[in-house]
C-alpha cells in the first residue's frame, strides 16, 4: 500500500472529514505548521495528525516550509503539495519526488479571483512538472483541458466540499416565510467586501430585513465603525468565528438568504448545504473555484454591478419571490449532496490514486 502525505500550511476545521476518510484506508500523515492562524485544534489525537516545525516568511513574498522532508520519498510514497507557486519548500519536494521514483501531486486552484492569465500560466507551468493536478472543481478541470498545457491522464478534480452528514443532522427543513434575514458566512478582510453588504442593509426599505455576520478577521474594527456610523446596529448582528456546526446552524436556520458581496469560495458551498438560496456578483471569473456550485436563477441569483444599489435591488426581488426560494433551496441541496461533499471528495480522490498506480 501506498503512503500518502498531505504537506498543507494549515489545517482547517472543514478538512477533518476528509482526511479521516482517506486515511481510514490509506497509511501516511497531514503535515502541517505546529503555529498558523488557520489551524483548527484537534482535541483528539488522529492517526494522520502530524504538526510539524513552522512555516518562514522569505523576502517578496515567498514562503518556506520544512515539512516537505518529513516524508520518505520512494516509489511508495504519494506527496499531495499545496498549489501555491510561493512555497518555494514545493519545488524541493518535487525534485526529490522525481530523483526517488515517488508520485507528487499538485492540489490547487486553475485561478482564483486575484488570478490573471500570466500568473496562472506560471502556476499551470511548474503543476504540469509534477505526476498529477488535483483542482479544486470539475470546472476548473474543463477550463484547463482547453489549455496546450494539459495532459488529460494527469488532470483530476475533488470538488471541494463540507462534510454534509454533519451539517444534515443540525439542518432544519427551508421555508421561504422564514423572518426576511440574511446570512454572510466567511472571513472579514478585503476579499470579503462585506462593506458593500452593510451598505446594501441601510438602503433596504423593508425594515424587517436583518443581517447575520459569522466571521472575523482583519477588517473587524472597519465593520464595527460602519454598524455604528450608518446606524445599523439593530438591523446587523456580529457573531464571530464560529467552529460548533450545532452553533452555525442555529442562526443559519433562522435566514432565508446566503449574501456574499465578495469573491465567494466554500462559504457558499456552506450556506448550500443548509438549502439557502445566494446571492454572489454575477462575474464568475471574479470568484474562487467553488462558485462552480452556483447557477443563475437556478440556486440564487446575482447582482450587476460593485455598488450598493445592485445589491439592494438583488435582495428586494429574492426575499419577495417566496415561490423560486423554496425551487432554489431543493436545487442548492441536490448539488450539495450529488457533488460538493466530503464524501464525493474522497471517492474522486481515491479515483486519482487508483488511476495513477496502472
Amino acid at each position: 500500500m501506498k503512503k500518502i502525505y498531505h504537506i498543507q500550511p494549515a489545517l482547517p476545521n472543514y478538512r477533518l472529514d476528509y482526511f479521516d476518510r482517506i486515511y481510514s484506508s490509506s497509511e501516511g500523515s497531514v503535515i502541517y505548521p505546529l503555529k498558523s492562524d488557520l489551524n483548527f485544534h484537534i482535541q483528539d489525537k488522529k492517526k494522520w495528525n502530524m504538526p510539524y516545525g513552522k512555516e518562514i516568511s522569505l523576502p517578496l513574498g515567498f514562503k518556506w516550509y520544512s515539512g516537505v522532508f518529513v516524508p520518505k520519498y520512494d516509489k511508495d510514497t504519494v506527496i499531495i503539495l499545496t498549489g501555491n507557486v510561493r512555497y518555494l519548500s514545493n519545488y524541493f519536494a518535487i525534485f526529490f519526488a522525481r530523483l526517488k521514483s515517488a508520485k507528487v501531486i499538485w492540489w490547487g486552484h486553475y485561478r482564483s479571483a486575484s488570478s490573471n492569465k500570466y500568473s496562472t500560466f506560471i502556476r499551470m507551468l511548474i503543476a504540469k512538472s509534477c505526476s498529477a493536478i488535483l483542482f479544486y472543481t470539475e470546472g476548473e478541470k474543463r477550463q484547463f483541458e482547453k489549455s496546450f498545457l494539459c495532459r488529460k491522464e494527469k488532470t483530476f478534480f475533488t470538488n471541494n466540499g463540507l462534510n454534509i452528514d454533519l451539517i444534515s443532522q443540525y439542518r432544519i427543513n427551508y421555508s421561504p416565510k422564514r423572518k426576511p434575514s440574511i446570512i454572510f458566512i466567511g472571513r472579514i478582510n478585503n476579499k470579503s467586501n462585506i462593506e458593500l453588504l452593510i451598505y446594501a442593509m441601510k438602503i433596504l426599505q423593508d425594515k424587517s430585513f436583518s443581517l447575520h455576520i459569522i466571521g472575523s478577521g482583519k477588517n473587524i474594527s472597519k465593520v464595527k465603525g460602519l454598524i455604528n456610523k450608518l446606524e445599523l446596529s439593530d438591523k446587523v448582528f456580529l457573531h464571530g468565528s464560529l467552529y460548533e456546526e450545532k452553533e452555525i446552524a442555529s442562526i443559519i436556520n433562522k435566514c432565508r438568504i446566503f449574501v456574499y458581496p465578495g469573491h465567494v469560495g466554500l462559504s457558499l458551498i456552506h450556506a448550500m448545504s443548509y438549502g439557502l438560496p445566494s446571492i454572489i456578483y454575477k462575474d464568475r471569473n471574479f470568484h474562487m473555484p467553488e462558485a462552480d456550485a452556483f447557477y443563475e436563477n437556478i440556486t440564487g441569483i446575482s447582482f450587476d454591478s460593485i455598488n450598493p444599489d445592485s445589491l439592494a435591488r438583488a435582495i428586494n426581488s429574492l426575499m419577495s419571490n417566496h415561490e423560486s426560494l423554496k425551487e432554489m433551496s431543493d436545487k442548492s441541496l441536490t448539488e450539495i449532496h450529488e457533488i460538493f461533499n466530503t464524501s464525493k471528495m474522497y471517492s474522486n480522490f481515491n479515483n486519482m490514486i487508483k488511476l495513477l498506480e496502472k
